[in-house]
């Protein structure tokens, strides 16, 4: 504690008229509550360790940060790998589903044109047949 003259307030008081043990009790408390207040200080260590302790939390913080954002880097890259084999995956089946419908198509259209063919064969075979 920083020097608090207790006499001299015990001096002052006892001039102003106070009673010795009015004095004595006075200068006492007011020692007291000096004592109390200068110990709720920080002090310059105090302020140190705090600046320290914060720059360290800050590193910490820092470190932990760009551990998240390299997970969260990673993480990305892996679900876009993924979402390319899927659109990659969905392309070909697309391509295989257009190339069954071409097929389709083709077997349709010469079932129909050997019919037409069929057809038009037996009513010209019915025609000459008539004609005679």
């Amino acid at each position: 504690m920083e020097y608090f003259d207790t006499l001299s307030v015990y001096d002052r008081l006892a001039k102003a008229g106070l009673p010795d043990l009015a004095s004595r009790e006075l200068s006492e408390i007011l020692r007291g509550h000096l004592q109390q207040q200068i110990e709720s200080l920080a002090t310059k260590r105090d302020i140190e360790e705090l600046r320290l302790g914060t720059k360290q939390d800050i590193e910490e913080l820092k470190t932990s940060i760009a551990g998240s954002i390299e997970v969260l880097r990673l993480t990305t890259q892996r679900d876009i790998a993924e979402l390319k084999k899927d659109i990659e995956a969905s392309r070909l089946a697309t391509q295989r589903d257009i190339a069954e419908s071409r097929v389709d198509t083709i077997k349709w259209v010469v079932g129909l044109l050997v019919a037409q063919s069929a057809i038009i064969i037996a009513a010209v075979g019915v025609l000459v047949k008539l004609l005679k």
